[in-house]
């Protein structure tokens, strides 16, 4: 049986252009956290008293810049909403179900637990130092 689908190739397109890295090709564009309302931004952990100054945020650098005087929570939800996460991902994750603090392996599986706290192997030398 002929083949009878034809492709055309756009030849005003560059060739072989492809992203370097991931993030660079969904991050947002500059002044993407300016585009969230206050009450969203205030719903990331951001305070009311820097949301002016939050708005200016347009990449990591500026973000960076603003890092000491922003709640954790409120950077790390600006940082990856910069690299390409929707503000919905963010809220449902940030929004998730308190776990059981008697579950300690169900505790353990969250990404928000395991940003708060790092492993210990035994036998590290700075522990054994602290002991």
């Amino acid at each position: 049986m002929p083949n009878n689908m034809a492709m055309h190739v756009d030849s005003s397109l560059p060739q072989g252009d492809a992203p370097k890295d991931v993030a660079a090709a969904t991050a947002k564009p500059a002044g993407a956290v300016g585009d969230l309302q206050d009450r969203e931004l205030m719903r990331l952990g951001v305070p009311q008293a820097m949301l002016t100054e939050v708005r200016e945020v347009a990449d990591e650098d500026a973000l960076d810049a603003v890092a000491e005087r922003l709640p954790a929570e409120a950077y790390d939800a600006l940082f990856l909403y910069l690299a390409g996460e929707t503000y919905e991902q963010l809220v449902r994750e940030r929004e998730a179900p308190v776990v059981d603090t008697g579950d300690f392996n169900a505790a353990l599986r969250r990404l928000e637990s395991q940003m708060r706290f790092a492993v210990v192997a035994d036998g590290m030398p700075p522990l054994r130092r602290g002991l």
